[in-house]
């Protein structure tokens, strides 16, 4: 008889757990397919039995993308111009990602890029064209040092997007300002817009604690 992986049905839990049952699986399901040939009741009844556990098994995989990368799933899919692409793409990001030496910044480093972000925000009143293209410097220089590649903006882009799915289109949309910026094609608003959006990727970036107000009980 034979015994098939269990997947967990915490869809937070990582993806690689998930594509390794997939091909566990298929491996399980093809051999499946040749158990007919053995002519036995039981082995008859297989391979339905496998093709609903490989159905059941892959559409999870797929569901834990749809949920870890939020919209960038459907940027993907419209990008690609199918689903099965646009999985296969996620998938390689996700694969490429958790072979980069990616780090946390020690206490140091955080209040350091803390003092250098507040530098940079205190100068948008007096110089927005130069605090928005400040900002898109130093969250390249933070990428850097915990680790990512920053070379290239699209795969800059494309690897920040797998731990943090969630301002990723906010961080393209800043960028997108920040060129034009030397172009005079940035307003005011588009400015202060684009550094709301740099905001938000470099409170995830340095993981800015979270402060909890504790109160003295009487």
């Amino acid at each position: 008889m034979l015994e098939f992986p269990t997947l967990t049905h915490d869809r937070a839990s990582s993806l690689k757990q998930g594509y390794s049952l997939v091909g566990s699986l298929t491996v399980h399901f093809y051999t499946c397919l040749q158990l007919p040939l053995l002519g036995t009741s039981e082995t008859r009844t297989a391979p339905a039995s496998c093709a609903r556990a490989f159905h059941s098994l892959f559409f999870t995989v797929l569901a834990g993308l749809r949920q870890k990368f939020g919209p960038e799933y459907e940027r993907a899919v419209q990008k690609h111009g199918s689903e099965r692409k646009a999985e296969a793409k996620l998938a390689d990001r996700k694969e490429r990602v958790e072979k980069l030496n990616i780090r946390d910044l020690d206490p140091m480093e955080r209040e350091r890029f803390s003092k250098q972000w507040e530098s940079v925000q205190s100068r948008f009143v007096d110089s927005p064209r130069g605090a928005v293209a400040e900002a898109d410097d130093l969250i390249s220089s933070l990428m850097k040092t915990r680790g990512y590649p920053v070379s290239d903006f699209d795969q800059r882009a494309a690897d920040i997007s797998v731990d943090h799915p969630r301002v990723v289109e906010n961080y393209r949309s800043a960028h997108d300002i920040a060129l034009r910026v030397g172009k005079n094609g940035a307003s005011t608003e588009d400015l202060r817009t684009a550094m709301i959006h740099y905001r938000s990727l470099f409170e995830e970036l340095v993981q800015v604690p979270t402060i909890v107000e504790r109160k003295e009980v009487a």
